[in-house]
């Protein structure tokens, strides 16, 4: 547990150094670092007091063979295993209704054929698509998730640093450390969701049969053939 007070804009190196006294361990920090914070804990752990530091200075950390490292957090690669199939779903429906109550031609001598055309009724069709594209989702929501914690300078590269393999369902980011944080939470709930959901296709098929798909034994042909004589129907097979 780690107590600490910084009431005026201090140094982020005095604030880590005390930490390191504190708490008894190895500390190394990036000289690159410069920045000031105000913070104050009070019996907070180790590890909740390093995160926090990091958030206000905009720094990342790691532990190493015990040593806690410190440095500025600039753009890393870090690779993502998505599995989900490269798929590209479609499709088309269309539905029409064609309602004719009165059609008629009346020529002038009042036969039909010719003259003025009469005609009631009405037609409507409804057509539906839709397309379904995983991957281009996942792509344009990595992009507007890592666009909402860039500055208008990172913003630029923005598509230079979002790498896609759908065959392979591997997406490289690079990225600092709260964007990673943004992007694996969201790939997350992504393969999450996409884990849970099934693929359900129906379709509305209308048979009609009439008395050429029969099938069975006519008895009566056979009765016929050989002259054998039985009472009784046997035409319904």
């Amino acid at each position: 547990l780690v107590t600490l007070s910084a009431y005026e804009s201090t140094p982020i190196k005095d604030i880590l150094m005390e930490v390191s006294v504190l708490s008894g361990i190895d500390i190394e920090i990036d000289p690159s670092i410069d920045a000031n914070i105000i913070l104050r804990v009070t019996d907070k752990p180790l590890r909740e007091v390093i995160n926090r530091i990091a958030r206000l200075a905009n720094v990342r950390y790691s532990m190493r063979n015990g040593v806690l490292m410190v440095e500025n957090d600039t753009p890393y690669i870090e690779n993502y295993s998505v599995n989900i199939l490269n798929l590209i779903r479609s499709s088309e429906g269309e539905i029409s209704v064609n309602t004719s109550v009165l059609s008629s031609s009346v020529g002038s001598g009042g036969e039909s054929g010719g003259g003025d055309s009469l005609s009631s009724g009405s037609s409507n069709a409804i057509s539906l698509e839709s397309d379904g594209d995983i991957w281009t989702s996942i792509e344009a929501g990595l992009n507007n998730i890592i666009n909402s914690s860039s500055n208008e300078e990172e913003n630029s590269t923005i598509s230079r640093n979002i790498s896609i393999n759908r065959q392979a369902g591997l997406i490289s980011i690079m990225g600092t450390s709260v964007q990673h944080a943004d992007a694996r939470d969201y790939l997350n709930k992504i393969i999450k969701q996409a884990s849970s959901q099934v693929l359900i296709e129906a379709k509305i098929l209308e048979i009609a049969l009439d008395d050429q798909y029969a099938a069975g034994i006519n008895w009566n042909g056979i009765f016929r053939s050989q002259g054998i004589t039985v009472t009784g129907d046997f035409s319904t097979g």
